[in-house]
Order: C-alpha cells, then sequence, then structure tokens
C-alpha cells in the first residue's frame, strides 16, 4: 500500500507543476 502511495504522488506531482499554473493562466484569461 505505501508503495502505491508513493507512486500515486511521484505520478502526482508532474500534473500539480504544470495544471496550477495552467490554471491560473486560464483564470487570468477569462477575467
Amino acid at each position: 500500500m505505501k508503495k502505491f502511495i508513493v507512486e500515486f504522488i511521484g505520478a502526482f506531482s508532474p500534473a500539480v507543476a504544470i495544471g496550477a499554473p495552467l490554471m491560473g493562466l486560464m483564470n487570468w484569461e477569462l477575467e
């Protein structure tokens, strides 16, 4: 179970690193 959590975080972190600025940019564009 712990291995799964580590792999999940490992896969999720880059998505957040890319997705958060992208979402912020989209919100900024909409206003």
